[in-house]
């Protein structure tokens, strides 16, 4: 009988206790009987499912969702110290961010997300930026585990101030940017390329804030 589209309705009627035309007018309303809670909802809170009679699951979203919130077991708390660490090397940075990896995972030290960034106080949401962790003193081996946590915008911040203070024969500095940013914005970048030593580009890049950004 259930091996037809019909045959499919009337035992389903005869499950929650209608007749076929009581089946038939509610399906016209578009509503669909669930499964799981015994009630009427809208077609369109059910699944999809191709090899069923009507093309959609027995059991509403909402059943499904709370049945899966019941039968939820959280993961067993790490062990506090976790696997035994290596001594720290002089500027392995690899080894460095591993360490404190290994540290979160271990649940000696709470995740970034859970923190609010250093620089600027911003607190994770969903679909905001993350947060990591930042070693700001370098990585000397004393150094590996003296980090603080910022968000990923305040970290490419000072990436770029290390990478500004580590380029000593940069042509550019702060006072430079400023002026080709102020006083000097509408001077032609022909009589700057020559002033400053580099190209149009790397003025141009400068005064637009790509390349040298002013914190």
């Amino acid at each position: 009988m259930a091996q037809t589209h019909l045959g499919a309705m009337k035992l389903l009627a005869k499950k929650i206790g209608l007749s076929l035309e009581e089946l038939l007018a509610k399906k016209l309303a578009g509503l669909k009987w669930c499964m799981g809670c015994r009630e009427w909802h809208a077609m369109e809170e059910f699944g999809i499912d191709s090899t069923r009679y009507d093309g959609r699951v027995p059991c509403c979203r909402a059943f499904k969702n709370a049945r899966v919130r019941l039968l939820y077991k959280p993961r067993a708390v790490r062990c506090e110290y976790g696997p035994a660490r290596k001594p720290s090397r002089d500027g392995d940075k690899r080894q460095a961010r591993h360490h404190v990896n290994l540290s979160v995972r271990a649940g000696r030290i709470d995740r970034p997300n859970s923190l609010p960034c250093f620089d600027c106080g911003h607190i994770y949401r969903d679909g905001g930026p993350r947060h990591e962790y930042d070693h700001y003193l370098g990585y000397e081996a004393v150094n590996h585990y003296k980090i603080q946590v910022v968000c990923v915008s305040c970290h490419h911040r000072r990436e770029a101030k290390r990478v500004r203070r580590s380029i000593p024969w940069a042509k550019l500095n702060n006072s430079i940017v400023a002026l080709l940013r102020g006083p000097e914005l509408h001077t032609p970048n022909s009589e700057l390329r020559q002033k400053y030593g580099v190209s149009r580009e790397t003025i141009r890049r400068a005064q637009k804030g790509i390349c040298w950004r002013q914190d």
